[in-house]
């Protein structure tokens, strides 16, 4: 009988793991009628916890993703998840740089997938100068209160 272990612990995620690599190619196979199980009135899909559900989706084709979040309150949920959409940016883009990290902390990942190049680069560019502004902005500011404590100390020696 086993005992808990950490060698037991690494054991069960490496059996996972591998059971999660065999799924892989059915769901990949499966693509839309995953989607059609889910509307069905014995949804077992739904009631899995969002992180498996993102996971899930996160193979399926884009297509199938958009169809998935037409089936459920709950599948809408999964399908607008920053996660998810973070994980289709970069299939389609391989790296992420921190500006665009930024912008999508501002926006959403969905909205920066969806967002064409030229669009995106005036974003960007907009976020830029607004980075610039605010930095500008914070040195005037110390600037006015150091001329103001100056100021406070010239009169107080008068």
């Amino acid at each position: 009988m086993w005992g808990y272990s950490e060698s037991s612990d690494n054991l069960l995620t490496v059996w996972k793991d591998q059971i999660f690599s065999q799924m892989l190619p059915s769901y990949r196979k499966i693509g839309l009628k995953v989607v059609h199980l889910c509307t069905r009135s014995n949804d077992f899909l739904s009631k899995l916890p969002q992180k498996i559900l993102v996971k899930i989706a996160s193979h399926l084709s884009l297509e199938d993703v958009i169809a998935m979040a037409h089936c459920s309150k709950a599948f809408r949920r999964t399908c607008l998840t920053d996660s998810l959409w973070r994980g289709i940016f970069l299939q389609h883009h391989k790296q992420i740089s921190p500006e665009i990290e930024e912008l999508a902390r501002e926006h959403s990942w969905r909205k920066i997938f969806f967002t064409d190049k030229l669009k995106l680069q005036m974003l960007l560019s907009r976020h830029r100068s607004m980075v610039k502004l605010n930095s500008e902005k914070e040195e005037s500011m110390k600037l006015v209160k150091e001329r103001e404590a100056s100021m406070a100390s010239v009169k107080s020696e008068h």
